[in-house]
């Protein structure tokens, strides 16, 4: 518990990540907290997401268990499904206990700007991308059409997605 508050002191004393990050617990729960993040550069400028993150354990973050993060905010990402997970190595397979409260916002602001479309999590797509546009779904099984979605398609429907939302 005192890395957790240790860490958020100094995230919020050396002015880590500007004024783009929002930390608060929820309910006055130490082992839940958000995050919401600004997005100023990158694929998802201009956005801004909130992130739910619950600690398994009393240990927070020296426990050899990954938090569970999941995103509250509609985002377009193929590794992100909102109200459900984050697929992300360091918080998950790769999570390694003493990872700093910093390095789960690090890793959130990477995941954002550098998507794995290889690793697109099921039905990541569906219903946010207008159907008739060029890069939206075409025939075809889920696999091929995620298999067939290159990354500038994807830059064209996330502009249009950050446009319509935010």
């Amino acid at each position: 518990m005192d890395c957790l508050l240790r860490d958020i002191r100094r995230i919020n004393k050396h002015k880590t990540f500007g004024d783009n990050v929002n930390i608060e617990f929820v309910d006055d729960d130490m082992s839940k907290l958000t995050l919401k993040l600004n997005v100023v550069e990158g694929l998802h400028a201009g956005a801004n997401y909130l992130f739910r993150v619950e600690f398994r354990d009393n240990e927070l973050l020296q426990s050899t268990y990954a938090p569970r993060v999941v995103c509250l905010t509609s985002v377009f990402h193929p590794n992100i499904v909102e109200d459900e997970r984050v697929c992300c190595n360091l918080l998950g397979d790769e999570w390694e206990a003493g990872t700093t409260l910093e390095g789960v916002i690090t890793a959130l602001y990477c995941l954002l700007d550098n998507p794995e479309l290889d690793n697109a999590l099921e039905g990541w797509k569906r219903g946010l991308v207008d159907e008739s546009s060029e890069s939206g779904s075409e025939s075809g099984s889920d696999d091929d059409s995620r298999r067939n979605y290159y990354i500038e398609n994807y830059i064209e429907d996330l502009e249009r997605f950050i446009k319509r939302t935010f």
